[in-house]
């Protein structure tokens, strides 16, 4: 039975994480990992909002399995398959989400709005998406609980590496409801089973900052070393961080894709 977290125990434990933070974090996370907080998810969500102060801001992915629109009121409707937190912060009276129908980012704090804002038009994982932006601002992704198979700026990092994905199949516009907004069906370019190995390249640079927040084992890292570091992976070898399940739909395209490409040589563009 995992131990009660109080609310001492953990601003002490974030307090003296502050400066590895920074004031912008992107959170993947697994609560039951962590341990019984005594007074739920909201919890670590206030926490690491007041570690961040009135200029941070804290996002968290919140990826859903809907069709491509969006429904009125959907944070009431739709579960994440991303996690509790996740949906905790988007309770928060400050949440903004993103626009995206199945890859969403919310986003509390100073720079929430401009993080999120125009998410369909860019795509899950594009250029100029959320997490591209967060990057950009020099985000820390915050790891609770969880390693890198969670870790979605990989996939931003397949993006700037050029990795060719494909679409997910378009919904029938004449089931949606007439409040949806329709985008355009994008998917990642691959699953994240086989994200893990991008560990070891991180630490050999010195890029992972461990820590711990109750029972869980945590790491912080730069986003912008995540997509640096994929991107190098991808242009050594270009079916590196796919996974090698047969029924795996994503890497199997990807692999097809990718089955008559020379192997790039040293020096090249992405």
């Amino acid at each position: 039975m995992s131990r009660s977290i109080s609310v001492a125990e953990l601003r002490r434990c974030l307090t003296q994480a502050r400066g590895m933070l920074g004031p912008l974090v992107l959170i993947h996370s697994s609560l039951k990992r962590i341990g019984y907080l005594e007074e739920g998810p909201g919890m670590l969500v206030g926490e690491l909002l007041r570690v961040l102060g009135p200029d941070g801001t804290l996002v968290a992915p919140y990826f859903t399995d809907i069709d491509a629109s969006v429904r009125d009121r959907w944070r009431q409707e739709v579960r994440a398959n991303t996690g509790r937190l996740a949906e905790v912060l988007a309770a928060h009276p400050d949440a903004q989400i993103s626009d995206h129908p199945t890859h969403a980012v919310v986003a509390v704090g100073r720079a929430a709005s401009a993080i999120t804002a125009g998410h369909a038009e860019h795509g899950a994982f594009g250029l100029a998406s959320p997490l591209d932006r967060f990057a950009e601002r020099d985000g820390r992704i915050l790891l609770c609980g969880v390693g890198h198979v969670a870790n979605s700026m990989i996939h931003i990092g397949e993006t700037h590496a050029g990795r060719p994905k494909g679409q997910l199949v378009d919904v029938d516009a004449a089931r949606q409801p007439a409040s949806s907004v329709q985008v355009t069906p994008d998917a990642s370019a691959s699953c994240s089973a086989a994200f893990g190995s991008i560990e070891h390249p991180l630490r050999v640079r010195g890029e992972i900052r461990d820590w711990r927040i109750g029972e869980a084992l945590c790491q912080v890292v730069a986003a912008r070393s995540v997509i640096e570091t994929t991107t190098n992976l991808i242009r050594g070898n270009p079916t590196e961080l796919l996974c090698s399940f047969p029924g795996c739909t994503r890497c199997g395209f990807t692999r097809h894709a990718l089955a008559g490409f020379d192997r790039p040589r040293s020096g090249d563009g992405a």
